[in-house]
């Protein structure tokens, strides 16, 4: 592979990457998401990138994406409203999940979510804390 075929590999692979480990909880896909970050700082690779490119994925990898929770039915219209309102918030770095309990725990199940009245809600982390239940 060329030098600028793997660079532009790298780079559209790194923020995929990343995002594998806050949905799986899997320690090796954080590695591999800094092991591919250090590829693109390299000198020679991050000379030839827009100054942007490196500092966008530097912060990715250094933060949390936001993460943003259906919990409800895929089968209800109103979970499948919040979760397609959920969809189109504006961030391009975000984890988006929709648990209908019916089909068990989540792939990461690193937050314990409330035991609820109502049959769905949206949850926001990494922001101030809110529970919107509809």
């Amino acid at each position: 592979m060329k030098g600028s075929s793997l660079l532009t590999t790298i780079f559209l692979t790194l923020p995929p990457v990343n995002l594998l480990f806050p949905y799986t909880g899997t320690v090796a896909y954080l590695g591999l998401a800094k092991d591919a970050m250090r590829c693109l700082a390299a000198n020679p690779v991050v000379d030839g990138l827009p100054a942007s490119s490196a500092l966008l994925a530097d912060l990715e990898i250094g933060s949390e994406p936001l993460h943003l929770t259906v919990v409800g039915r895929k089968d209800d219209p109103a979970s499948q409203n919040l979760f397609d309102a959920a969809s189109r918030y504006p961030s391009a770095y975000k984890r988006l999940e929709w648990w209908d309990t019916k089909e068990g725990l989540l792939p990461n199940p690193d937050v314990q979510y409330p035991q609820l009245k109502t049959r769905r809600s949206l949850h926001l982390h990494e922001l101030p804390v809110f529970a919107a239940h509809f």
